[in-house]
C-alpha cells in the first residue's frame, strides 16, 4: 500500500524436513528447494540498500544455481515487510534481476496475512509457497490499497492467481531479507496436484 508504515509483529514457527529426492517416499514431499542464493550489503543495521543491488545478487545467484531463467518462474513470494524502504528496495531488486519477466510473474506477500514472524518467517512462508505450488493457486496479497505506483511489479492485490505452467514442474522465487543487510533467495519447486 502507498500508505504502508511497517509490519505487524506476530508469532509462529514452521518445520521443513530436508532430504534428498531419492530418499523421499513417493508422494510424501510437498516440494523441493532447488537452490539458495545469498548476499550481504551491510548498508545499515535496519534499512535496506535503497536500490536493492545486493538483494538482486542473491536472486540472480539462486536462479543461476537452480539452472533456470527468470521466465521459468511462475511466481515470486516477496519478503515484503510493509515498510516504505524495504518494499521499494525489493521491488527494485526484482525488476533488476528478472528484467522483462518481472512484468508478468505474479508476486505474493504473505506477511499481510500472518504478520512478521521474524526468525520463523522464512520457514512458515516457504511452507505457504510450497502449498501454493501444490494447489496451483497464489493467494491474494491483502492490505495493498491504495497501490503504491513506485512498486511496479504485478502484486496479487485483487484476487488469487491461478499459476500458469508450461509443464507439471512449477518454480517459485522466495525472498528472505534480514536486518543488517542479510539477503537470501531460494528457488522452490513443486508439482501441481491437478497436473
Amino acid at each position: 500500500s502507498k500508505d504502508r508504515d511497517g509490519f505487524v509483529l506476530s508469532e509462529g514457527a514452521g518445520v521443513l524436513a530436508m532430504m534428498r529426492e531419492e530418499d523421499t517416499p513417493s508422494g510424501a514431499a510437498l516440494g523441493w528447494q532447488l537452490a539458495c542464493g545469498s548476499s550481504s550489503d551491510g548498508h545499515h543495521i535496519v534499512a535496506p540498500e535503497p536500490q536493492g543491488t545486493q538483494a538482486s545478487r542473491a536472486i540472480e545467484d539462486a536462479l543461476h544455481r537452480a539452472g533456470i531463467e527468470p521466465n521459468d518462474l511462475c511466481a515470486v513470494q516477496a519478503h515484503a515487510t510493509g515498510t516504505v524502504l524495504g518494499d521499494l528496495a525489493e521491488a527494485r531488486s526484482l525488476r533488476r534481476s528478472l528484467g522483462h519477466a518481472a512484468d508478468h510473474i505474479p508476486v505474493f506477500a504473505p506477511k499481510g496475512h500472518i504478520g512478521h514472524l521474524l526468525g520463523g518467517a522464512g520457514a512458515v512462508e516457504a511452507i505457504l509457497g510450497l502449498q501454493a505450488l501444490r494447489e496451483g493457486v497464489l493467494p491474494q496479497t491483502i492490505n495493498t490499497d491504495p497501490i503504491d505506483p513506485e512498486i511496479d511489479i504485478p502484486v496479487t492485490a485483487k484476487n488469487p492467481v491461478h499459476l500458469v505452467r508450461s509443464s507439471s514442474e512449477l518454480y517459485m522465487l522466495k525472498n528472505c531479507f534480514g536486518f543488517g543487510g542479510h539477503n537470501i533467495s531460494i528457488i522452490l519447486s513443486g508439482k501441481c496436484k491437478n497436473s
